[in-house]
């Protein structure tokens, strides 16, 4: 995960449990096959359920996004949590809502973390 991130999901976190909701991260990172693995089973499901982007295309690929669970609360009032941090919250997604999603895709496009060599083999994207 980048170290940007991770402190920022801590304030998450506290600023959540204030609200009597509990945060618990369940994916960072992840690696090119795995991506692959979630695109592959969302197609297959005909695009139900929770969305997966195209391997290189998701911020879990470069760690910059992670995945929770909230619990006491709703995924909303996190969402909100998360975009006072600076955060944006994969609720808001016009085409596919994500509403367990939460990444740092305001301040650093795709692009942008491809060409500064973020966690990934580039050769595989």
């Amino acid at each position: 995960m980048d170290s940007s991130l991770a402190p920022t999901l801590r304030t998450v976190t506290t600023e959540a449990a204030k609200k009597g909701i509990k945060v618990t991260w369940i994916s960072g990172y992840r690696t090119l096959e795995k991506q692959k693995e979630l695109y592959d089973a969302w197609i297959a499901s005909g695009k139900h359920g929770l969305p997966a982007s195209e391997p290189g295309s998701s911020y879990h690929n470069y760690g910059l996004a992670a995945d929770f669970v909230a619990t006491g609360g709703p995924y909303s009032t996190v969402g909100e949590i998360a975009k006072g941090e600076g955060l944006r919250w994969g609720g808001d997604f016009t085409d596919h809502p994500d509403p367990v999603h939460i990444d740092m895709g305001r301040d650093m496009t795709i692009a942008q973390a491809k060409a500064l060599g973020y966690p990934l083999k580039l050769e595989d994207v």
